[in-house]
């Protein structure tokens, strides 16, 4: 699922606030921990301004956007459903329009599309801000590719580049549609354009973007020079040293890689510990590929900490301590945002089953679809899981014999990706696994390996992208693979 970009536009007006000083200083820790990519701090903060103050439309947003990041959306419906202000002068219109924003992206991520679409329509219906609109068209854009319509998401990036010519991030949105849609020339000029622009983050997710777009395409002599142009742009700053990294490893040099990361890292730098780790973990030295993780999760902050977590549980399997990966994937979901906590939720009910506790699977199944409620796969898992708590008390029950009288779960994979009642579809990606999916046979339901490019390296993926430090992915699923392309954990590094 594409990420859609969150803002607190309202974080400019804290210092005017007036009102409870203990809520007012609730809230602005809040925000503070809203930027350093906190939002588990940052909504413990904002439900700490709600219970003090209950009359501030602000504190509801702010605690609804948080619980967004944090994927529970129903949570966040409700804040922003008690924010909402049916009435029509300017305070109220501004609010209302990040309400409906907040809301808009919350039925996205349940796979509501009809409706996070009627949400940011009536946001856009409103003038003020008008700030927020390029965001909200941008935003609207994603929304219309998850569901199918990509025409109408080009129009919609159009349109956000209309009111914001400087918005790098929905250049690289619409340069990733155009290529999805074979429309070469405009995806590389879009991609161009950012990497013209100056803007050092956005500049290296651009370069590394439009190579893997002409590695795709088997377009090697272009691939090779983008890979080159990052090498030559140089600099001396740690995260600049990260970058050259990085294209080293993509050119196969796996050495000078480790030793520009290394320098990274030893400059401040503190991702380059993450892709150091994940560099061992790809050669197989899962203990150094510990190490790095380790400590990075003592330096590192915001959805990368997350993966961290995720990467070090992948390691951990591997090192025969499973029981300490379930305990590094809880971790990971208590601080992880919306997309991340999806991938981890998921490794933790696999391998929940693979060690044979059906219990906590099933537990950790329902929450997981608590807040993802149109995963058809998830639901036809713990179907499985449900079914094969069945065999086993009826084994205890009346011998190993009563097994053979239990039906097997359907294994019918009847979630070929189309969007209907029951299910979503979400926007292209770039898939490392092309044939990763549910699978179901005599041995039990397992999650084959998967890969994302938010997490690099699957659990049991050899051949996945990782991405460059400098970029941050927009996807996590496709279209046609809804919650097929998580990072997952293989039956192998278990058994």
């Amino acid at each position: 699922m594409k990420r859609i970009k969150t803002i607190l536009l309202f974080i400019c007006s804290a210092l005017l606030l007036t009102g409870c000083g203990g809520a007012k200083k609730a809230y602005e820790s809040g925000m503070e921990a809203w930027e350093k990519g906190d939002y588990q701090a940052a909504s413990e903060y904002f439900e700490a301004a709600v219970t003090k103050n209950g009359e501030r439309a602000e504190y509801y947003i702010a605690y609804g956007m948080a619980l967004n990041e944090l994927g529970q959306y129903q949570s966040a419906l409700k804040q922003f459903k008690a924010a909402y202000q049916d009435t029509h002068n300017s305070i109220a219109n501004e609010n209302n329009k990040q309400i409906l924003f907040g809301e808009g992206l919350a039925y996205y991520h349940l796979m509501d599309y009809e409706k996070s679409l009627e949400c940011l329509d009536s946001a856009l219906e409103l003038k003020e801000p008008e700030s927020l609109d390029s965001n909200i068209l941008s935003s609207k854009g994603v929304v219309l590719e998850a569901s199918g319509d990509t025409e109408e998401a080009l129009i919609c990036y159009e349109q956000a580049l209309k009111k914001d010519k400087k918005d790098w991030d929905t250049y690289l949105k619409r340069a990733d549609l155009e290529a999805a849609s074979a429309a070469t020339e405009a995806a590389v000029s879009d991609y161009q354009k950012v990497i013209k622009s100056g803007d050092d983050s956005s500049v290296y997710k651009a370069y590394f973007k439009l190579y893997e777009f002409y590695k795709a395409g088997k377009m090697t002599q272009e691939a090779d020079e983008i890979l080159q142009a990052v090498i030559e742009k140089g600099g001396k700053e740690a995260y600049h040293l990260g970058q050259i990294g990085w294209a080293y490893h993509c050119q196969g040099d796996d050495d000078t890689a480790q030793t520009y990361l290394v320098k990274s890292f030893d400059a401040g730098y503190s991702d380059a510990g993450y892709y150091l780790g994940m560099l061992n973990m790809q050669s197989g030295e899962y203990d150094q590929a510990r190490q790095y993780f380790e400590n990075y999760l003592v330096l590192g902050g915001g959805e990368m900490k997350a993966m961290a977590y995720n990467q070090l549980a992948g390691c951990l399997v591997e090192l025969g301590e499973p029981q300490e990966a379930l305990e590094a994937l809880a971790s990971g979901i208590e601080i992880a945002s919306s997309d991340s906590r999806r991938v981890l939720w998921k490794n933790k009910v696999i391998l929940s089953e693979q060690l044979g506790d059906y219990n906590q699977a099933e537990q950790t199944a329902k929450e997981y679809l608590e807040s993802y409620p149109k995963d058809k796969k998830m639901k036809k898992e713990l179907q499985f899981i449900q079914s094969h708590l069945g065999m086993i008390t009826k084994k205890t029950a009346t011998g190993k014999n009563a097994v053979s009288e239990t039906a097997a779960p359907d294994s019918t994979d009847d979630s070929s990706g189309d969007t209907d009642a029951d299910g979503g579809a979400s926007s292209p990606e770039t898939k490392a696994t092309p044939e990763a999916t549910y699978s179901y046979d005599e041995a039990g339901s397992t999650l084959a390996p998967e890969t994302t490019e938010q997490g690099g390296v699957g659990y049991g993926g050899t051949d996945s992208v990782i991405p460059s430090p400098g970029y941050t992915p927009d996807t996590i699923e496709s279209e046609n693979d809804v919650n097929d392309t998580d990072t997952t954990i293989s039956e192998e590094q278990v058994n």
